[in-house]
């Protein structure tokens, strides 16, 4: 028994969450961004082909070398040259196939052992080349030859028009046609789109012992690729620049990168390690904020792990791109991270964690990319531990367990699932799920354990593959625990514990009564308790427990230590050692008894107390007790979560008018508060208390709002209040923000509430985004282009949908914006396309546009009028 809370060493240091230590950017959205991206490009690729076209049965062979000597053409958007691929054959070979898609291969050649070399015949099939070598290789021993192709590759322009091959190739105003976007010409292909700018064997298991990049690009672009740059030659009559990089150590197909543009090189160091920044120039001065800690965070996981692994660490930026890309030596980061304030920093770490965790030992199969994902976002909270505090590391495992929760709502994903296809697999079930699979089992072994299990995982299979299987192996090898059950509920299985709570105080045992219901699948785990009441002095006093789970329902008897008081609160998991979701029916008084203030109960507590409130069913006495409670409470993070269910109060039964004066008046006073996670939420719950006196403070905080992140809530909300000079402050943010890096979720943001504010003065501007290069405003600015209605852009809006050399992603967003248009003429050409439409996923946004079309009472009527046959919903 103890007068103070008995929690970990880590619980008793975090006083102040989300207070000044807060990190200005949104971690949770740069994995997201990271997420989609790679998504995104996998999709692409996959509509195109069958699967077996894209598993191209091959014969055992080994890479020694990928060595390329390619040309940058920047003002025809393409690269040409060669790529050789020194190779050893284990058995007899008459023909050979490569991975390729879109590439334009013109001649390829064989060289044997003795370094005779001959023309190839080759065939080019749907995602491959075959070629026929011109002698037999032998049956027996290793037979070593090369191969080398003359080809060219024209990559995705970015502007919208990416509708056939998907490339992991893209130039970005590589002819210099525009000045807001700095010409750039780079390679991103995780998981499969190496095959998309050289011919290779695409299979993360077969790494070529070293690369070579040869690289001859126009005098003023620079070019940045994998490990050391060994040689630099300047051609004055051609006004060209080659540049060799040399990678030295194994490397797969999906980490060889290239990134070109006139770039500023940032030189520093981590001890000796040299340590780069690739930035255009007029990024360069928040690029040295924003990257600053990057020595310091490999000396961090250099301490950690194993000494770096490679001979240098750069960074590159580029425009028009979504997250980052953990390329060997050599990571890509969207400019987007590039503000200035250091929001960036978690991605920073994620990235550099790859270069352990995915480069140094990759997976052997995409069905483990948990390996890679799991352990660089756990990177992210031990950094983020060591270089901001306690407070802010638990702060970020919250938020990655709710992106897991509301992502798996109904418990279906595993991290490891041979059903889930490549694209498919960068999800929070991989990384948000994965980061939490290794914080339990750090917290299960022991952190000296983890330490030495990790260590031991890396140097076993340094420049190697792995599966969950070896990682299994290495944590067992050093803890002596059989983890067979572990790995089968946590990695190999679906899910994660729901736990409803519900428990009751024996006076005559002086026990307590608990009951522990899993309503979904059942968990086997051990879980610890903290029951709290208050002495006759009112000081709160606890006591730990542990139970053990196992069944779908579990009913135990606590006996409670001599002179306890009578229990007023049971806290499950008080120290955030488990992935869960509890469902806990606390009584009005217990609820009271944690949400007391800060001095008497434990900040985390208070918050888990919180966040197992349903947002679905909040009751309205709860949200006027909170009300009273927001004004009193000083920690922000507990702000925000009542914020949330203020904002979901808006729909209980028993809703008054003095209750949404109430609440307005709470979250009037939060949208200018000093705190930037509070001002988000308050922006948040604005949009369901609007009134005329709240549309004018929102319009005044849009006008002077300094956060990026709020300022994207409040234009959204600024639209929905109809404010008088609504349109006059998006119109002028616009013009602030169209050509920052850093502002693209605002000026999506924006664009996005011009639809929502109706104002058709926005069309003219929505139809020149819609005309531009940049595809992440091209589809809001298209929907919202649709919202407005406007007679003379139908067909601006419709000739997208019928385009099929437009992006998947493009057609979707007309479909949407037709369906956003409404009117008869809509319908039909909704009708006119899914009649013809061969994209799956285009059809089903035009049947789901058209059915949207179907529910308005004016088409209804005008079908039963005789409107065109094809009108089918």
């Amino acid at each position: 028994m103890s007068k103070s809370p008995i929690l970990l060493t880590v619980l008793l240091v975090l006083s102040s969450m989300f207070s000044s230590a807060v990190i200005a950017a949104d971690p949770q959205y740069q994995r997201e961004l990271e997420q989609q991206g790679k998504s995104a490009q996998a999709h692409s690729l996959r509509a195109q082909f069958a699967a077996q076209d894209l598993m191209v049965p091959r014969a055992r062979l080994e890479v020694d070398a990928y060595r390329f000597d390619l040309n940058l053409l920047p003002a025809e958007g393409k690269l040409e040259g060669t790529l050789t691929a020194d190779l050893v054959a284990s058995e007899k070979l008459t023909e050979v196939d490569f991975d390729a898609v879109g590439l334009k291969i013109t001649k390829v050649w064989f060289t044997d052992e003795a370094g005779v070399k001959s023309e190839a015949r080759f065939e080019i099939l749907a995602a491959s080349v075959r070629v026929t070598l011109p002698v037999a290789l032998r049956e027996s021993g290793a037979t070593k030859f090369s191969l080398t192709f003359a080809y060219s590759v024209s990559g995705d322009k970015r502007d919208g028009r990416d509708g056939g091959i998907e490339h992991g190739l893209f130039f970005v105003n590589a002819d210099g046609t525009r000045h807001d976007v700095t010409p750039t010409v780079y390679t991103t292909v995780e998981p499969e789109l190496a095959r998309s700018w050289f011919p290779c064997i695409d299979d993360p298991t077969v790494k070529a012992k070293r690369s070579e990049m040869r690289i001859t690009a126009p005098d003023g672009w620079v070019a940045l690729s994998n490990g050391a740059l060994i040689s630099r030659a300047a051609h004055a009559e051609s006004k060209t620049t080659t540049l060799e990089w040399q990678e030295k150590f194994p490397i797969p197909t999906y980490l060889i990168s290239l990134a070109i543009a006139p770039y500023t090189v940032i030189d520093g160091h981590a001890g000796a390690l040299p340590v780069q920044y690739y930035v255009p120039k007029d990024l360069e001065a928040k690029a040295r904020v924003d990257f600053e800690r990057t020595p310091k965070m490999i000396e961090y996981f250099s301490s950690l792990w194993l000494p770096y692994p490679y001979e240098k660490y750069a960074m590159s930026t580029v425009p028009l791109y979504t997250g980052a890309m953990e390329h060997t030596t050599a990571t890509t980061m969207s400019d987007a991270y590039i503000n200035g304030d250091q929001g960036g920093e978690e991605t920073v770490a994620h990235e550099l964690a790859h270069q352990w965790w995915g480069d140094l030992v990759s997976p052997k199969t995409w069905d483990d990319l948990w390996l890679n994902e799991g352990f660089a976002t756990y990177a992210e909270t031990l950094f983020t531990h060591q270089f901001h505090g306690a407070d802010a590391a638990v702060e970020g495992l919250l938020v990655q367990r709710t992106s897991y929760l509301q992502f798996d709502v109904d418990g279906s994903a595993a991290l490891v699932d041979p059903k889930v296809a490549p694209e498919d697999k960068f999800t929070p079930a991989v990384y948000e799920k994965g980061g939490w699979v290794l914080h339990m089992l750090r917290h299960k072994l022991g952190e000296a354990v983890f330490h030495d299990a990790s260590v031991a995982y890396l140097k076993k299979h340094a420049f190697g593959n792995t599966s969950s299987a070896d990682l299994k192996k290495a944590f067992e090898d050093a803890s002596g625990v059989d983890l067979t059950d572990f790995f089968n509920q946590w990695v190999f299985g679906a899910g994660y514990p729901v736990l409803a709570l519900s428990w009751t105080y024996d006076t005559s045992m002086h026990a307590l009564q608990l009951t522990l219901e899993q309503p979904g699948k059942v968990f086997k785990l051990p879980l610890e308790l903290l029951i709290a009441g208050r002495d006759a002095a009112g000081a709160l006093v606890t006591t730990p427990a542990q139970i053990e789970l196992g069944a779908a329902k579990q009913t135990f008897t606590l006996n409670l230590p001599a002179g306890f008081p009578v229990p007023s609160g049971v806290a499950l998991d008080p120290a955030l050692k488990i992935l869960k979701k509890v469902v806990a029916d606390r009584t009005p008084r217990e609820l009271h008894f944690w949400l007391e203030d800060a001095e008497k109960s434990p900040w985390l507590i208070r918050f888990e107390t919180l966040d197992e409130i349903d947002r679905a069913s909040v009751k309205i006495e709860l949200a006027r007790d909170l009300v009273g409670r927001l004004s009193r409470e000083s920690l922000p993070a507990l702000q925000v979560q009542m914020l949330e269910l203020l904002t979901a109060a808006r729909k209980a039964k028993d809703f008054t008018d003095g209750d949404f004066k109430l609440i307005q008046k709470a979250v009037h006073e939060r949208v200018t508060d000093a705190n930037v996670e509070v001002r988000l939420a308050a922006a948040n719950a604005a949009h369901e208390y609007l009134a005329p006196e709240l549309a004018d403070l929102i319009a005044q905080r849009f006008e002077n709002e300094p956060e990026i992140r709020v300022l994207a809530r409040l234009a959204l909300t600024l639209a929905h209040s109809h404010h008088a000079r609504a349109f006059e402050l998006l119109y002028t943010q616009m013009q602030k923000s169209s050509n920052q890096p850093g502002h693209r979720k605002l000026v999506q943001s924006v664009l996005e509430a011009f639809g929502t504010l109706g104002d058709k003065r926005a069309a003219a501007l929505l139809a020149d985004y819609v005309a531009g290069a940049n595809p992440y405003y091209q589809t809001a600015a298209l929907e919202s282009l649709g919202a407005l209605a406007v007679p003379s852009t139908f067909q601006t809006i419709a000739g997208i949908l019928r385009d099929v050399s437009r992006s998947v992603e493009l057609r979707i967003s007309s479909a949407k914006a037709l369906a956003k248009f409404g009117g008869i003429s809509a319908a039909k050409e909704l009708s006119d396309q899914l009649q013809i439409e061969k994209n799956e996923q285009v059809k089903k946004a035009i049947k789901a546009a058209l059915e949207h079309l179907g529910g308005m009472p004016r088409l209804r009527e005008l079908s039963v009028q005789g409107s065109p046959a094809q009108l089918k919903w």
